[in-house]
């Protein structure tokens, strides 16, 4: 419980080395400690644990591939009814943990797309994407029309975060939409530069 809070507290000055320090030899408390922050109600530290957690999965990586694996794993699980949790920022942090190391766990790309069936995820999956393929796009081209439809999307911040992932993949929007979007009144919440901010959708444009 200490290292929780220890952690937490570095999360909340958005300082993730730190966190990764604490975590030093009790790698499996400080997991813990990084997924239970997935479930906060605080916003922007439940931000904050997702990318750390990509970046200390990217470090556990270097000696120990399989127990990202098992991260990743465990992320998913939480998505699952079965699991009986809600998976509140899981298909965000899957996608964190694949851009910090996309030549070991690219396979994963599709799954955490799979779930997008689910209102509730899909902002966390578009989210994803656009980390991912700032990194590489070639990972995630093959979700362009998915992004596409939620140019037209009802809800604004679905919109919003779906033109902030297109231009991070530096794929450009079809003319039409993007001809509209310079009009479009509406706001979303976007998590960048480990802060969340608010942007009208043709502020984006």
């Amino acid at each position: 419980m200490k290292l929780k809070k220890q952690i937490q507290a570095a999360l909340s000055q958005g300082d993730y080395q730190t966190a990764m320090e604490l975590g030093a030899g009790q790698t499996g408390q400080a997991i813990a400690a990084l997924i239970n922050s997935l479930y906060s109600t605080d916003d922007l530290l439940r931000w904050r644990a997702v990318e750390c957690l990509g970046l200390l999965t990217k470090q556990i990586s270097l000696t120990e591939p399989a127990q990202g694996r098992e991260i990743i794993r465990r992320l998913l699980w939480a998505l699952n009814d079965e699991s009986g949790g809600s998976g509140w920022a899981s298909t965000e942090a899957v996608g964190e943990i694949i851009r910090n190391r996309p030549d070991l766990y690219q396979e994963f790309v599709s799954i955490i797309v799979s779930f997008r069936e689910d209102p509730a995820l899909i902002g966390g999956i578009i989210w994803g994407l656009g980390r991912i393929g700032e990194i590489d796009p070639a990972l995630v081209n093959d979700y362009l029309p998915f992004m596409h439809e939620l140019l037209d999307d009802p809800d604004p911040q679905l919109r919003g975060l779906a033109l902030w992932a297109l231009q991070k993949i530096k794929a450009t929007p079809p003319t039409e939409q993007q001809t509209r979007l310079k009009a479009d009144p509406g706001e979303c919440r976007i998590f960048e530069n480990k802060e969340l901010t608010t942007y009208k959708i043709a502020q984006l444009v």
